[in-house]
């Protein structure tokens, strides 16, 4: 999904909380100042992301979810035009509506500067959740936390 040019809901709902996902067109190209899925991320990958982090209950203080790619061999991919490997995805404004997300942590200075700084990162306690419920490694969660490709 490259330069799209609308927002889509996707049709199926998360598995545990049957959460309403939106592909919103800004994180696809419709904004370039705005942070980028890649293009090789299909809805599917981007929705299967969102519904594992719902699954697994990977949440900040408020309950924004958050999730990670990875392949066979348990290594982090990345997600976003700026090297991005961790997404965040935010509720929508009223409790009905779908949620969308976006890739959020941009790693090694490759993003804006206002996207790498610390208040950027998501809370430790995210990472945490992560590592416990087997999405990343301590390595990995200690590389992301300071910012470093993973």
């Amino acid at each position: 999904m490259s330069a799209a040019t609308q927002d889509t809901e996707h049709p199926v709902r998360t598995q545990l909380s049957q959460h309403r996902y939106l592909f919103t067109a800004k994180h696809h190209g419709g904004d370039k100042n705005a942070a980028m899925w890649l293009p090789a991320i299909s809805q599917d990958i981007e929705f299967s992301i969102f519904d594992l982090a719902d699954l697994r209950q990977v949440a900040d203080g408020r309950g924004w979810l958050y999730g990670v790619m990875l392949n066979g061999d348990g290594d982090l991919l990345d997600i976003g035009t700026w090297a991005e490997q961790v997404a965040e995805f935010q509720p929508g404004p009223a409790a009905a509506d779908p949620w969308h997300g976006y890739p959020k942590w941009s790693v090694d200075e490759l993003g804006p500067a206002n996207r790498r700084k610390q208040q950027s990162c998501p809370a430790r306690v995210v990472f945490n959740r992560m590592v416990e419920v087997g999405m990343i490694n301590k390595i990995q969660r200690k590389r992301l936390l300071t910012g470093r490709h993973a």
